[in-house]
């Protein structure tokens, strides 16, 4: 099976189980209500995917584009939540550096398919740990820091991850299965990183979201918080593994 065909197929089996999921869950009058609220996320899921993959399926150029426009609206939120500019603008410097590691990434042999790789790996994880902890979340393991955070949630979304990564990484990165469940392992813990990250930048300055493009979602450091983190760590695994 060629690289396109497993990339269509994994996007089918991700948006096919995460429909079928929510669908078994409005079945049940208990957990119809939040079945219900995670179809409003569901149909947003296709903009978030969509935004980011088709300009890194067009080429690097339009992959580059997007990214110095995902930059500028970062740096914006990050100007428009923090109190003092000086802050803010070393934050932005970073950042810059984070979208440039992810702009070479993208511009390495077979680098849309490592950029496939990685964001699937981070937004599978997101998306299902957000899903499992509406429907079987009880335990609140980040009561401050990210309170809506559940222990279900974040098992459910770090197997489905785990899982999702080691097999793009030996199907289609055709990578050794040690060195793709090391890869696995980073891009979890990177993209878990950034989510905590961001969350405690918003709580020290006592907002919910950063300014909004997204309803539901937030902005672009809500929404791309884990592969703006998880990115730069697949380009340091791969410069430092020679794959």
């Amino acid at each position: 099976m060629g690289g396109t065909e497993i990339v269509l197929l994994t996007l089918a089996i991700a948006f096919g189980s995460g429909a079928a999921l929510i669908l078994a869950a409005s079945l049940s009058a208990r957990t119809r209500p939040v079945a219900m609220e995670l179809w409003g996320f569901y149909r947003s899921e296709f903009l978030i995917v969509a935004a980011l993959l088709l300009p890194a399926v067009a080429g690097r150029g339009f992959f580059a584009l997007t990214l110095a426009a995902f930059l500028l609206r970062a740096g914006l939120e990050l100007f428009r939540v923090m109190k003092k500019p000086g802050r803010a603008a070393l934050l932005f410097l970073g950042l810059a550096f984070m979208v440039a590691a992810i702009d070479a990434l993208r511009a390495g042999a077979d680098g849309f398919l490592w950029i496939f790789a990685v964001f699937v790996t981070v937004e599978i994880t997101d998306a299902f740990a957000l899903v499992c902890g509406k429907l079987f979340g009880r335990r609140r393991i980040f009561p401050r820091l990210s309170p809506k955070k559940t222990a279900e949630g974040l098992v459910g979304g770090i197997v489905l991850g785990s899982i999702a990564s080691y097999l793009l990484g030996v199907h289609l990165l055709g990578l050794p299965s040690f060195e793709a469940a090391m890869l696995a392992g980073l891009l979890l813990a990177a993209g878990l990183a950034g989510d905590l990250l961001t969350s405690a930048l918003k709580r020290a300055r006592g907002v919910k979201d950063f300014p909004a493009v997204l309803a539901r979602h937030g902005g672009i450091l809500d929404i791309y918080d884990s592969f703006l983190f998880a990115g730069p760590a697949a380009f340091a695994f791969r410069f430092a593994t020679g794959l």
